[in-house]
């Protein structure tokens, strides 16, 4: 969702485009991934129940992840399978752990340049990639979700969570194509994005609860020629350790980690 798109001269100022709700992208300098304690990591890990149904206990969420990148496009898909390899309906799987869907938790931890929410505020790192109520070229629900869950207000239908590009019955997607004009040589934006567990909340004043199940790092870069280039990072968990910041933010939208293997 983090798409800028260089529009002209529309003001004196950067101009973004979205192209897809959760495909802003947004300038970042080279990635650098904080190393980060147990200790404080162990904070914010969740005591999950296990599966009752041991049809689904030794699912591996980031081996049934697959990723892929092309230019400055980056799509995600996690289609999970079970130990027969028999593709596995995510709402049946995500009611047998104990959550009410799946979905998709995107940060921006690296930002050269810079990027205002839809108040035109500067947010500052780490971020919600869209932020609640989305960027100044951009609208987005109040959720830290990255796709929408609910409607709102100039919200494009095709960023929201069940849009069938992004949800269907065995495959959860998700797809960014972000663009930004002013990184130069040796800058990066550096975005980490979870698929995470969201629970249901016992009341609409409540936040939402969620679990991270799998975490990726991506990038993105300007070629020589100026073009947008998206590069995977990493996929894992003991590279992706959070900055205590991180932490903070995430235990703020309301998540959780379910399992922590750094130790």
């Amino acid at each position: 969702m983090y798409l800028k798109y260089l529009m002209g001269l529309l003001s004196t100022l950067s101009l973004f485009t979205l192209c897809a709700k959760k495909s802003f992208s947004t300038p970042y300098p080279p990635i650098q991934i904080r190393s980060q304690t147990c200790e404080v990591a162990s904070q914010f890990v969740s005591n999950i129940e296990q599966p009752k149904t041991k049809q689904y206990s030794a699912i591996d969420f980031s081996k049934q992840l697959k990723i892929k990148t092309s230019g400055s496009k980056i799509t995600a898909q996690f289609t999970p399978q079970n130990l027969s390899k028999q593709f596995l309906k995510l709402d049946e799987l995500a009611q047998s752990l104990g959550y009410k869907s799946f979905d998709w938790v995107n940060y921006v931890v690296e930002d050269p340049h810079g990027i205002k929410d839809h108040q035109g505020e500067s947010l500052s790192t780490p971020y919600n990639d869209p932020p609640a109520g989305g960027y100044e070229y951009g609208a987005a629900d109040n959720y830290p979700f990255y796709w929408d869950i609910e409607p709102c207000q100039n919200c494009h239908s095709r960023h929201n969570a069940k849009h069938p590009r992004n949800h269907q019955r065995f495959s959860l997607t998700f797809e960014d194509n972000p663009s930004d004009y002013r990184l130069k040589n040796g800058e990066s934006v550096i975005f980490v994005t979870h698929l995470v567990g969201r629970k249901t909340r016992k009341s609409p004043q409540d936040n939402f609860q969620w679990d991270i199940l799998s975490t990726f790092s991506w990038e993105l870069t300007n070629t020589s020629a100026g073009v947008g280039k998206v590069t995977l990072l990493s996929t894992s968990p003991q590279i992706l350790k959070p900055s205590p910041s991180m932490l903070t933010q995430i235990k703020r939208d309301g998540g959780n980690f379910s399992s922590y293997k750094s130790c």
